[in-house]
């Protein structure tokens, strides 16, 4: 079986909505139950566009771009910290309303903005998919060698 050709060809069109004080872009594809997928830091949904056209048939696909990355706008206050992407992916999700059924696809720091998200949204959560990424938190401490 031929391996399918990667492409740097970004098929898909972005939609735009207003967030906070700021707006995020993001991918809108499919239909059915909604998989969410959280890229990485340096990253946006572009890093995407060679998977969903797998996941498009069997749900409806919504990749953001998180603040400051991609095609959204920036947070205002310059802080571009866990926690403040949290925020404004809580109020992106508000505004899509996407029901309790939603899937999670998690990369790098999508990891645990995704997870805390997931954590206290549990009964909305169906499935939760992760790669390259800190599945718990972390302080410090957890790191002697560095301090």
């Amino acid at each position: 079986m031929p391996r399918p050709k990667i492409s740097d060809v970004d098929p898909y069109d972005r939609k735009r909505i207003d967030v906070l004080d700021s707006e995020m872009s993001y991918v809108d594809a499919g239909s059915g139950d909604s998989v969410v997928f959280l890229h990485g830091n340096g990253t946006f949904s572009y890093v995407w566009r060679n998977i969903l056209p797998y996941v498009e048939p069997f749900g409806r696909c919504l990749a953001p771009d998180l603040m400051g990355c991609g095609e959204s706008g920036d947070i205002p206050s310059g802080e571009y910290s866990i926690q403040n992407q949290i925020k404004y992916l809580d109020a992106w999700l508000e505004a899509l309303d996407l029901g309790d059924s939603i899937h999670l696809v998690l990369h790098d720091w999508g990891g645990p903005i995704g997870f805390d998200w997931a954590h206290r949204h549990q009964g909305r959560v169906k499935s939760i998919s992760y790669m390259e990424t800190l599945v718990m938190p972390l302080e410090w401490e957890d790191w002697p060698e560095i301090r």
